[in-house]
């Protein structure tokens, strides 16, 4: 692979959201083998520290129920928003697979839990550049709850374990609009000291 071709494949790595997803199913098949990707992320001493919970069927609708809930638990009765709450039946509708990313962080502690969460984030980076090859689509969310204390419970987490969010996955709709996608200048960001 040349440069050009890995400049393209990072510069079209996109997310993709739940109304955008066609409702139809991607195989438990194609969910593992994406997966396998995640694994390949680097990880300092080799702690691999990500983990991953997956929902699907009915596990999914009940956990999309548990996200409605803690919304409604945690949201004031005046701030709750009717779009969210339909929301949360589109994603029933049109998601195919849930997974919880979590970060296993490790417990001799040998490495600060920002590196074993920045190798969790580096892994869910695989997925992202692995999912057009696979046909699928999506996106990974903090909201939800991610790392409360009813999802660490719903997830069994250990107290070393840290939830770090939901990654949506289906199939695009391709009559469904894509959004916007932005860059600002990298010279913007770059210092360079001689």
């Amino acid at each position: 692979m040349d440069f050009k071709e890995i400049s393209t494949l990072i510069k079209n790595r996109k997310s993709t959201y739940p109304k955008q997803f066609s409702g139809e199913k991607v195989s438990d098949e194609t969910i593992n083998q994406w997966l396998e990707m995640a694994n390949w992320a680097p990880t300092h001493k080799l702690t691999q520290p990500w983990r991953f919970v997956v929902f699907a069927e009915s596990a999914l609708q009940n956990l999309v129920e548990k996200h409605k809930s803690h919304y409604l638990l945690n949201t004031p009765l005046d701030a709750v928003n009717d779009k969210k709450l339909e929301n949360f039946d589109l994603i029933k509708e049109k998601t195919s697979h849930l997974i919880a990313v979590v970060a296993s962080l490790d417990e001799a502690k040998r490495l600060p839990e920002w590196e074993e969460i920045a190798a969790t984030a580096m892994a869910v980076q695989n997925l992202y550049l692995s999912m057009d090859a696979l046909g699928i689509c999506g996106y990974w969310s903090s909201g939800n709850g991610t790392n409360s204390e009813a999802m660490r419970h719903l997830l069994n987490l250990m107290p070393h374990q840290v939830h770090l969010g939901w990654f949506y996955v289906g199939i695009a709709d391709p009559n469904a609009p894509e959004p916007g996608r932005f860059r600002k200048d990298m010279k913007e960001k770059i210092e360079w000291k001689r």
